[in-house]
């Protein structure tokens, strides 16, 4: 792990800027549970692995440069950025109500965040632009229907697929980055559907660098937080007979690395009629990749 030993401030042109910046410690996932509800009156609920990794991405995003603590790490958003970055207005409310950005510890059950994770994991579901994993109405979970254990018609509208897909969505419709010529060269990213490109393509690192590298140009912030982010080459092995690997993408701060937010993949055969609802062409294999877990890590 990388740490950096030394905290330097200094001001110019009333810019407050720090060779010590340091992005929020990752959020652990924890359970939540959403106002949808079962058939059964129960209400649906999953961990928020996604759903808080993509919230303390929004954070470190939009941080205040003028609230960092004596570890360089932000302790509010800057709402005037939120209002002119962000285009969703239920999400710049959500930041107008909960502006402040808490250790990782203060977000577990019972405590001070807590209530602030499970309001985001409620707003981020049934967006048309993020890719999901459970039904809404019934709970029934995607993977289950890939593989053929459950049949019939489903909307997916909840628990968020840890994907590069749904990293460069927040991106374009939560922090307004604007991706006109990388989604002339690269299409796949700017599509509303139930699956994504990388449920048909092992390797989408070459299609996706483009996107997080307008990304981040776009949300740096001279003087305070240079970012740049690799998207790196999935890698995996043979686990319990099942092919599950990892695509990381990597965040440089100021030239330092600071995260690596990694979306943990799997390998499915799915039914040849499933396959072909998912747009997939092949008549053999019916091979398509799905999620199990995302997260953040400190480097």
């Amino acid at each position: 792990m990388f740490l950096i030993c030394f905290y330097v401030w200094r001001t110019l042109g009333g810019e407050v800027t720090s060779a010590g910046l340091q992005l929020p410690d990752p959020l652990d996932y924890e359970l939540i549970k959403l106002k949808d509800k079962m058939p059964n009156g129960v209400q649906i609920s999953y961990t928020d692995c996604m759903e808080s990794s993509c919230l303390r991405f929004m954070q470190a995003m939009c941080c205040d440069a003028k609230s960092l603590d004596e570890h360089g790490r932000p302790t509010r958003v800057d709402l005037d950025l939120v209002r002119m970055r962000v285009p969703d207005l239920k999400v710049r409310r959500f930041f107008q109500d909960n502006s402040e950005i808490l250790p990782a510890c203060e977000y577990a059950p019972g405590r001070r965040g807590y209530e602030t994770r499970e309001a985001w994991a409620r707003l981020v579901t049934h967006r048309p632009f993020f890719t999901y994993k459970r039904c809404s109405a019934c709970g029934i979970h995607k993977n289950e229907w890939l593989e053929g254990e459950k049949t019939g018609s489903f909307r997916w509208e909840v628990e968020m697929e840890p994907c590069v897909h749904n990293v460069i969505s927040l991106c374009r419709h939560f922090l307004g980055v604007t991706f006109a010529k990388e989604d002339l060269e690269k299409p796949m990213w700017n599509q509303l559907c139930d699956t994504n490109h990388e449920a048909l393509n092992h390797d989408v690192s070459g299609d996706a660098q483009p996107h997080l590298s307008a990304a981040m140009h776009q949300l740096s912030r001279p003087g305070f937080m240079e970012l740049q982010a690799r998207v790196q080459p999935p890698f995996g092995l043979i686990r319990a007979g099942n092919y599950k690997y990892d695509t990381d993408i990597t965040f440089h701060v100021n030239g330092f690395r600071a995260w690596t937010w990694r979306q943990r993949r799997k390998l499915l055969y799915a039914p040849p009629e499933v396959y072909k609802e998912l747009g997939g062409d092949e008549e053999t294999w019916c091979r398509i990749r799905t999620s199990y877990h995302s997260e953040i890590n400190a480097l």
